[in-house]
C-alpha cells in the first residue's frame, strides 16, 4: 500500500505493507517535524505543536504522558523514536533531525520478517536470557539462604517462647 504524505513540501509517498505501519511512519514523521521546530522551546508549546501535527495528519491523539515524553525530547531537538524500523522508513521521506540518532537508526540491524515474529516460519535463534549461565548456582545459593533463614526464624521463635515462659513463672 502506498500512502501519500500530507505535508505540502514532501512529494515522496510513504511505502507501507499495511495500514498500521503507514500510520506509525506518519506518526514518526510528525515527531520528526516537531523535533525540528522544538529545540529550545518549552514543553507545553511543543505539546501543542505535536497535538496539532497529529490532527493535521489525521492521526489519533496519544495519551498525555506519551505526549509529554515526546515533547521533552523535542525540547532538546531530539526526535522520540517509536521503532528503529519505522524511523528508518520515515527517514526516507524526511531526514531524522538529529544526525547522531539518524546514524543509530541506520546502523541498528532490522530483523527480517520471518525473524521478527515468533512462529512466522523462519529460523528462530534461541538466545538465553542474561545471567542464565549461572542460574543453577544462584538457585543453589538461594536454597541454602532460605534454609538458613527458616532455621534462624525457628531459633527466634524458641527464644521468644522461653522468654515468655520465664516471665510467667
Amino acid at each position: 500500500m502506498t500512502l501519500p504524505t500530507t505535508t505540502n513540501e514532501r512529494t515522496e509517498p510513504v511505502e507501507s505493507t499495511d495500514r498500521g505501519n503507514s500510520r506509525a511512519v506518519e506518526r514518526q514523521l510528525a515527531i520528526f517535524d516537531v523535533a525540528k521546530q522544538g529545540r529550545g522551546k518549552r514543553v507545553p508549546e511543543i505539546r501543542r505543536l505535536l497535538r496539532g501535527e497529529f490532527r493535521r495528519r489525521g492521526l489519533p491523539q496519544q495519551p498525555d504522558l506519551w505526549v509529554d515524553a515526546v515533547a521533552t525530547e523535542a525540547s532538546y531537538g531530539k526526535p522520540y523514536i517509536l521503532d528503529f524500523e519505522v524511523a528508518a522508513q520515515a527517514d526516507k521521506v524526511s531526514p531524522v533531525p538529529d544526525e547522531r540518532i539518524r546514524k543509530m537508526v541506520h546502523e541498528r540491524p532490522h530483523p527480517e520478517p520471518a525473524e521478527a515474529a515468533p512462529g512466522a516460519g523462519g529460523r528462530q535463534t534461541q538466545v538465553p536470557p542474561p545471567g542464565d549461565e549461572h542460574r543453577e548456582q544462584l538457585l543453589g545459593y538461594l536454597a541454602v539462604a532460605s534454609v538458613v533463614a527458616v532455621f534462624l526464624l525457628g531459633l527466634g521463635v524458641v527464644a521468644a517462647s522461653e522468654s515468655l515462659l520465664r516471665r510467667r513463672r
